[in-house]
């Protein structure tokens, strides 16, 4: 197994089933949900029996708030990187790349996904 990897039991795997299921992540999505690329967001796309399913959660909306499996994912992350935990920030579109040329700050490199009723809408 390598560095990055992480195995799961058959117990730890039924765990995170149900803590996915608390979550609604095997959808559907709220149709229309914006994720900026300077954001917290997380995506889950999913094939459940047969079943294809999608889920987006932004940060700090009520369904990142309802998410159940986040802190168990962490604890199970073995990589010695610290997580990047979501927090507080200002509002995406305030907020610039400092370090960008003058002529491209606040828009140099900047994308939104948009979700679809069943997965991340084409551009």
């Amino acid at each position: 197994m390598r560095r990055g990897e992480r195995i799961l039991s058959a117990d730890e795997t039924r765990e995170l089933v149900g803590l996915l299921e608390a979550s609604a992540a095997f959808g559907p999505p709220r149709d229309g949900l914006k994720l900026p690329d300077n954001d917290f967001w997380w995506t889950i796309a999913s094939c459940r029996n047969g079943v294809w399913g999608f889920q987006a959660y932004h940060y700090p909306t009520d369904g990142f708030a309802n998410v159940k499996f986040a802190e168990r994912l962490f604890a199970w992350d073995n990589v010695p990187v610290p997580v990047n935990r979501p927090r507080k920030l200002e509002p995406s579109s305030l907020r610039r790349d400092w370090n960008a040329p003058m002529y491209h700050a606040g828009s140099a490199n900047r994308w939104i996904l948009v979700v679809g009723k069943d997965g991340l809408r084409p551009r």
